[in-house]
């Protein structure tokens, strides 16, 4: 054999160790849609923010099955057209083995017959719409898995929480969307269970710039609440505009307390001009716990910022999905299916996420308060 026939063997040997190497280390693709742009976009950052670190710890591990991840995201601007687009996207070019979002329940519900159609799990980490468990596991959509609370089971615990706090009279705002009719609908049975009056329910469309006249109305009212379901541009300025009118009627709801508290001046703060205002979150970093410690920590010095709700959930069920891969033994998209179904995971909550028949886990939700100042107190831990 001549020098140039042996390595012409050599290279044909090389090449096909590395091709089969290359195939035994294809990565596992998995998909992120969410509202990187528009009115939740600071949502939809800490939604990715949330995939990226639990890929990343992962990956630092090995990955699972001998396999790295990479994550495809796509945009779809909390609006359910856009969120077809995206998913299609996801599914078509990326080809990814499952999806996690889509954030916005409205978008969530919009891909969901997408997904069902192109058998793709889909974990939905941050939509809580009620309308999305009735749909789901025995309901007909068997790909879908909710890792968060649904807005029923919280605003059970937000009327208890009002009750035990002596409120009479309530009134709702929600922004006229699958998210905020859901939780307005939701609010009004709590309320009704608990005994507490419903005096008005305002539904309004989002990217409203002004709430002055809704805020002058509610003060109107002389109710003892009113609750809020509204995503984060909308809060910011409904609590700017509470600030610069010195509205008096308390806030409850599903607000994010980090945008609440960021959306006015320190000094409105400091002087007790948010005290009184609470919130009931899938999730608080201020969560008293060696475990929820640790992935803060973890968190901060990634992003330099503390988690919220949406990076927390996304972080737990990307880790959910994970693990269902590895369980499944193989990247298959009915075997992780299959494992999904049977999900017992520790959660950093201290409750554990599994699927009931409507693939809706049950986890702790966290009530806050703002007190003495505008600091962030945790006033109990509600069962979802």
């Amino acid at each position: 054999m001549t020098t140039q026939t042996r390595m012409g063997v050599v290279a044909l040997f090389l090449g096909a160790a590395m091709s089969s190497s290359g195939m035994a280390q294809e990565p596992i693709k998995i998909g992120l849609t969410s509202s990187f742009t528009g009115t939740a976009a600071l949502f939809g950052q800490h939604d990715r923010y949330g995939v990226e670190m639990a890929l990343a710890e992962l990956n630092d591990k090995g990955g699972v099955l001998g396999r790295r991840f990479v994550l495809e995201a796509e945009d779809n601007k909390c609006s359910p057209a856009e969120g077809v687009k995206a998913a299609t996207k996801l599914l078509s070019e990326h080809k990814v083995t499952a999806i996690i979002g889509a954030m916005c329940s409205s978008v969530t519900l919009a891909i969901m017959p997408l997904i069902q159609r192109a058998e793709t799990p889909l974990v939905i980490p941050v939509s809580t719409s009620p309308a999305i468990s009735p749909l789901s596991g025995k309901g007909g959509n068997n790909w879908a898995f909710r890792t968060t609370p649904s807005d029923d089971g919280m605003a059970m615990a937000i009327g208890r929480y009002l009750k035990d706090k002596g409120v009479k009279r309530m009134a709702v705002v929600a922004e006229d969307t699958d998210y905020g009719r859901g939780g307005a609908r939701g609010m009004t049975e709590a309320l009704k269970a608990v005994g507490i009056s419903l005096v008005a329910t305002e539904f309004i469309p989002q990217n409203t710039p002004d709430f002055t006249t809704l805020l002058t109305k509610i003060d109107a009212m002389n109710v003892d609440r009113v609750a809020v379901y509204l995503l984060s541009t909308d809060v910011q300025n409904f609590f700017r505009q509470y600030e610069a009118l010195g509205a008096r009627t308390r806030v409850t709801g599903r607000a994010e307390m980090s945008v609440v508290r960021g959306a006015v001046t320190p000094e409105f703060l400091a002087k007790g001009g948010l005290d009184g205002t609470s919130g009931l979150n899938p999730y608080a970093f201020g969560l008293d716990t060696p475990e929820n410690k640790d992935f803060v920590a973890r968190f901060r010095a990634r992003y330099n910022t503390d988690p919220i709700q949406m990076s927390f959930y996304s972080y737990e069920a990307t880790k959910v999905l994970a693990e269902a891969i590895a369980r499944a033994g193989k990247v298959d998209r009915h075997a992780i299916r299959e494992a999904l179904a049977k999900t017992k995971y520790k959660s950093i909550m201290g409750g554990q996420i599994e699927f009931d028949d409507f693939n809706q886990s049950h986890n702790n939700t966290i009530m806050i308060e703002l007190k003495d100042g505008g600091k962030v107190a945790i006033v109990g831990l509600y069962k979802s």
